[in-house]
């Protein structure tokens, strides 16, 4: 993937015993997105981008909260270049 063109992540979380609490995305350990449901739910969808600016890789980090302290991550990367 080319520097400077935006790189987009969307999905969903679900959890029918205690329902969603929040979705958190990181970037290279860097917080870029936040979803909290703005009342109790089971399941949301969440959908976030962001732009590389310089070359090399980008770690990404997916992580579902729900209501009872657990959380679910999902883990990749990106790989930009010049």
């Amino acid at each position: 993937m080319p520097v400077g063109q935006p790189v987009t992540f969307s999905g969903s979380a679900g959890d029918g015993e205690t329902g969603i609490k929040k979705v958190v995305a990181y970037v290279n350990s860097e917080e870029v997105y936040s979803y909290t449901p703005s009342s109790p739910t089971s399941y949301v969808n969440w959908n976030f981008s962001f732009t590389p600016t310089t070359p090399g890789r980008y770690d990404v980090d997916i992580v579902a909260f729900d209501n009872a302290g657990n959380s679910r991550r999902y883990y990749t990367y990106v790989e930009a270049r010049p």
